[in-house]
C-alpha cells in the first residue's frame, strides 16, 4: 500500500534523525580543534651574571645545568648582639656541560666562599634574598662566553725605567708595556676571573655588563698597584690604563 504524502514526510524524518544521532556518537563528522603548540623553549643562557630562583634551572650555552636548591640566612638579625654575625649561603645543583651527568652541590657563601670552581666552572655568589641569587658563571678561557657583548680592553704598562727623571724627558727611560696577570672580583670581594697582558701589554676579556674591582695579582713586593673600580655598560668595551709601578726611585 503506498505511503501518503505525510507518512513519507515522517519517514524521512525518522531517517534523518537517526542518522544526526549516529554521527554525533562517533563524532565522524565533529571538528576535533588542535591543541595549541607549546611555547618555545628559552634559549640557553650566556655565561656572566644569573639571577636564579629556588627550584628552577638555567641552562647555558655548553650543556651546563644549574638549579637553585635553597637559600639559608644565619645572619645577626638588625640591633642584636651576636657572638658570631653569621652567613648567607646559596646552595647550587650543578650538572651537564663539562661536568657529565653527576649532580654535584656547590655551597656559596656572602662572607666565606664567595666563589668557586667545580670542573672547568667559576661560581661567584653576587647578593641573594630568601628566594632567588644572583651569580655570575663563567668558564675561563673558552669562547662559550660569546652571548656577552661587552667586556673590558686594558694597556698595562710599568714605571719608571730610570732612577731619575730627566729633562727634557729620555725616550729610555719611558713607561714601558708590561705582562702581568690581574684578578676581577666583584665589589663585594667575590673572584670573577683572571685576566693576562701579554708581551705588547695588551689584554682584553668579555664580561658581562656590571661594576667590577681589578687588582694585580700573584707579585711578592715589586711592581705593585692600587686596585681599580670600572663599570662595564651593555654592548661595549671598558677601557682600562693600568700603571704598574716598578719601584725604582
Amino acid at each position: 500500500m503506498p505511503l501518503s504524502p505525510r507518512q513519507r514526510l515522517l519517514a524521512l524524518f525518522s531517517v534523518m534523525t537517526l542518522t544526526l544521532g549516529v554521527t554525533a556518537c562517533t563524532g565522524a563528522s565533529v571538528p576535533v580543534a588542535h591543541e595549541p603548540h607549546a611555547p618555545p623553549m628559552p634559549a640557553a643562557a650566556a655565561f656572566g651574571s644569573t639571577i636564579l630562583r629556588i627550584g628552577k634551572s638555567v641552562t647555558f650555552n655548553d650543556g651546563l645545568i644549574v638549579e637553585l636548591k635553597g637559600i639559608n640566612d644565619s645572619r645577626c638579625p638588625a640591633k642584636v648582639q651576636c657572638v658570631w654575625a653569621g652567613e648567607l649561603t646559596a646552595t647550587l645543583a650543578v650538572h651537564g656541560g663539562d661536568l657529565g651527568e653527576q649532580v654535584q652541590n656547590v655551597s656559596l657563601g656572602a662572607l666565606t666562599a664567595k666563589n668557586r670552581r667545580v670542573g672547568s666552572y667559576d661560581f661567584a655568589l653576587v647578593d641573594a634574598s630568601p628566594t632567588t641569587a644572583t651569580v655570575i658563571v663563567t668558564k675561563p678561557g673558552v669562547a662559550g662566553n660569546a652571548g656577552i657583548k661587552s667586556g673590558i680592553h686594558g694597556v698595562v704598562t710599568i714605571g719608571p725605567s730610570c732612577p731619575v727623571e730627566r729633562m727634557p724627558p729620555d725616550p729610555k727611560c719611558a713607561d714601558r708595556p708590561q705582562a702581568a696577570t690581574f684578578s676581577i672580583d666583584t665589589p663585594a670581594g667575590a673572584h670573577v676571573a683572571d685576566v693576562s697582558s701579554g708581551a705588547d701589554g695588551e689584554f682584553t676579556m668579555r664580561l658581562p655588563a656590571d661594576t667590577y674591582v681589578i687588582s694585580l695579582r700573584g707579585t711578592a713586593a715589586m711592581p705593585t698597584m692600587a686596585a681599580q673600580t670600572f663599570v662595564v655598560s651593555g654592548n661595549k668595551y671598558t677601557e682600562l690604563v693600568l700603571k704598574l709601578d716598578s719601584g725604582i726611585r
